[in-house]
């Protein structure tokens, strides 16, 4: 299966059903099922996000705090659904930019807004190591 690897909090935002739409600067033409990966580096710029609203309630709401946000793993397995300009994203995702997703995101022009639903979020999340761009994560070698 495909994976992409993203900077916590994002990461854990996805995993967690919190954040929908991933924005990146690129789009694919891929599609499916796509492990979420957290890198293993913790940012400044994701430290800073962490600590401030929506996000830290958001974490606290699901018994989190930024530093102990895992790193460095594949935290679940999501249904990658579309892929839009962030131009129309609000027009051709099923559901309303609700304030929080767009708080989340980048949803400047020449983006694109990836839509997610999670199918599973790991309990234990698995130890990988997470490359750019879409990779390959080898599924039955982490026992699923």
């Amino acid at each position: 299966m495909k994976a992409l690897t993203m900077h916590q909090p994002w990461a854990s935002l996805i995993a967690l059903g919190e954040k929908k739409i991933e924005t990146r600067n690129w789009a694919t033409y891929y599609r499916g099922r796509l492990a979420i990966h957290a890198a293993k580096i913790f940012h400044d710029d994701g430290w800073e996000f962490a600590a401030y609203e929506p996000c830290f309630s958001v974490l606290a709401s699901h018994g989190l705090k930024r530093d102990e946000l895992p790193l460095g793993c594949v935290l679940a397995i999501v249904d990658l659904e579309s892929v839009v300009m962030t131009e129309y994203a609000s027009v051709s995702i099923v559901h309303p930019l609700s304030a929080q997703e767009r708080a989340f995101g980048n949803f400047g022009p020449k983006r694109f807004a990836w839509e997610m639903k999670v199918l599973r979020r790991f309990t234990e999340p698995i130890p990988a190591r997470g490359y750019q761009g879409l990779w390959d994560f080898d599924e039955r070698s982490a026992g699923l």
